[in-house]
C-alpha cells in the first residue's frame, strides 16, 4: 500500500473495536441473548445491516489489518471523504455506497473523535500513536460502543 492514507475521525472506532473486542463481547454477553450477541459481535460486520456490500467490507477489513500490522505507517486524519469512503487505495474499484452525499452528517462525529483523542484535523500521525491514544481512551470508546449496541437492540 503506497498511496497516502486518509481516515475520517469516526473511522477510528474501527481500531477501537479491534483493540477492545474482548470487552465488547463481555458487555454483549451480559446484556443480550446469545443469538443477539452473535449478530453484534463485530462492529464492522454490523455495517452489512446498514447496506454495505461484502466487497466493501473486505476492503475495509484489509485496510484495518494492514494498518494494525504496520504501526509506523502515517495516515492523515480528515473530516471529509477519505481512503475508506472512496476505496482509492492502490486503484481499488470498491467504494462506499453512501459517499455520493459526502456523508456530511458524519462531520460532527468526525470532529468529536478527533477532539476526544486530541488530534488535529488534516494532520499526519503514525498508527502506533493513534492506537496508543485510543487505548488511553478506552472508557470513552466503550461508552460509544455500549450506546451503539443498546440503540441497535431497540
Amino acid at each position: 500500500m503506497t498511496k497516502q492514507i486518509e481516515l475520517r475521525g469516526h473511522h477510528l472506532k474501527g481500531f477501537a473495536e479491534i483493540l477492545f473486542k474482548r470487552d465488547i463481547k463481555n458487555f454483549l454477553l451480559k446484556n443480550f441473548e446469545a443469538d443477539e450477541v452473535n449478530k453484534h459481535i463485530n462492529y464492522l460486520d454490523m455495517c452489512f445491516k446498514k447496506g454495505y456490500g461484502p466487497e466493501f467490507m473486505a476492503y475495509t477489513k484489509n485496510l484495518f489489518n494492514y494498518l494494525m500490522t504496520n504501526p509506523q505507517v502515517e495516515i492523515k486524519l480528515v473530516n471529509h471523504l477519505d481512503t475508506l469512503c472512496n476505496g482509492n487505495l492502490n486503484g481499488s474499484p470498491v467504494k462506499c455506497a453512501y459517499r455520493n452525499n459526502g456523508c456530511k452528517h458524519l462531520q460532527e462525529e468526525d470532529l468529536k473523535y478527533l477532539k476526544e483523542l486530541n488530534f488535529s484535523e488534516n494532520q499526519r500521525y503514525k498508527i502506533k500513536d493513534i492506537l496508543e491514544k485510543i487505548s488511553l481512551n478506552k472508557d470513552f470508546f466503550m461508552s460509544e460502543f455500549k450506546g451503539f449496541y443498546l440503540k441497535e437492540a431497540k
